[in-house]
């Protein structure tokens, strides 16, 4: 962590300079402002990047989209974060009279040509490795919509710690997704199970709906007890409890 104080001190500088300069690297997604100073967004660890990630586990990732279709009715308004899986899930929108509120750059590029989809792009700050849009514009973007439902991404989830990511920016973006959204849609790989990254998305409170190519049965039934619906291709909770 830096502090406003100390950086107009070393640079010889006023602190009205530095808080500026911070607000202009949180808008370029290189900072977090937080108070009376700032820090980086993420954590050492290496980034992994979408144009990899995207072919990794894809049978299981196309498997979660296929059950992610059934919150996807005609004329919603849908919310679709960045990640490998839900550009997966993008792919399988084609022909959906929907309303698309995305800030991947993978998924406006898949939907962009598609006659029949709205597309809006939330705006901010692009975070290179998955392609994403992030920071203050963005998450002014989605203070200002209600949506129908979300299709979240995340890079771990654990029963006690919730959903994760390793990115500040990316986890504070999530959020306001969340907020916008009347229905919250995970979608995460069980190769993220057990996964606990540097910046905490929310709880399972949150969280309507899990979707994931499979899941331990005490996984499940403990997201249940919470609230939370799960479904796999083997097991449809949406059917369960109807």
């Amino acid at each position: 962590m830096v502090r406003v104080n100390d950086l107009a001190a070393s640079l010889e500088v006023t602190s009205v300079t530095i808080r500026s300069d911070l607000e202009h690297l949180e808008r370029r997604g290189l900072a977090v402002r937080m108070h009376g100073g700032a820090v980086l967004p993420e954590h050492d660890e290496l980034p992994r990047y979408i144009n990899n990630t995207v072919h990794e586990n894809f049978e299981k990732k196309d498997a979660i989209a296929r059950c992610a279709l059934q919150l996807v009715y005609p004329d919603a308004t849908v919310i679709i974060d960045a990640g490998s899986t839900a550009a997966i899930f993008s792919r399988r929108l084609h022909g959906y009279a929907v309303t698309v509120v995305t800030n991947s750059v993978p998924v406006i590029a898949e939907l962009v040509t598609d006659e029949h989809i709205n597309l809006i792009a939330s705006g901010g700050a692009i975070r290179k490795p998955v392609k994403a849009m992030v920071g203050e514009i963005a998450r002014w973007a989605y203070e200002s919509i209600r949506a129908d439902v979300v299709f979240l991404g995340a890079s771990g989830y654990s029963l006690d710690q919730g959903v994760t990511t390793p990115n500040l920016l990316e986890a504070d973006t999530k959020r306001a997704m969340i907020d916008a959204a009347q229905t919250v849609c995970l979608l995460a790989d069980s190769t993220k199970h057990e996964q606990v990254k540097f910046a905490k998305i929310c709880d399972w409170d949150r969280i309507d709906y899990f979707m994931t190519d499979s899941a331990p049965t005490d996984l499940i039934q403990g997201l249940e007890a919470r609230g939370v619906t799960v479904v796999t291709p083997e097991y449809n909770g949406i059917h369960a409890r109807s």
